[in-house]
């Protein structure tokens, strides 16, 4: 049995990336069961990411020789919050070893990188399916 009932899911990921953007990014997210039964669950929550300046300035950021080329603004954020999102996750279970993944997500631009002249649209969408074994 799989009872869903009062389950809550937080986490607090924090990740330091090398090479690529650098800096620093962590993510505060609260899921808690919608509904659910032995086959059957859906959790829904949000989650807010926050971002150092290292990160922000090299994924949202416009150098002197960016707005040069470009003639975008000159932009130097610093760090804080990147985004906010809200999401539902449904899964079925079919038998021991099979499930049905879905997933549905809203997420914004905030912050620093909201402020971004390089940001044509704040709100990004996602949908996922999955078929996926479990080896266990």
């Amino acid at each position: 049995d799989r009872d869903v009932t009062g389950v809550q899911t937080c986490a607090l990921p924090i990740c330091h990336n090398l090479g690529g953007v650098g800096g620093w990014i962590g993510d505060v997210s609260l899921y808690a069961p919608v509904a659910g039964n032995d086959h059957f669950f859906v959790f829904a929550g949000g989650t807010v990411t926050i971002a150092d300046q290292t990160n922000l300035r090299h994924a949202f950021g416009v150098t002197d020789a960016q707005s040069a080329s470009t003639g975008e603004p000159i932009y130097t954020p610093g760090g804080g919050a990147k985004s906010a999102g809200l999401g539902v996750n449904a899964t079925y279970i079919f038998n021991k070893h099979w499930f049905l993944d879905g997933v549905a997500a809203a997420t914004t631009f905030i912050g620093p990188a909201a402020s971004s002249p390089i940001i044509d649209t704040k709100r990004q969408y996602a949908l996922s399916l999955s078929l996926a074994y479990d080896f266990r």
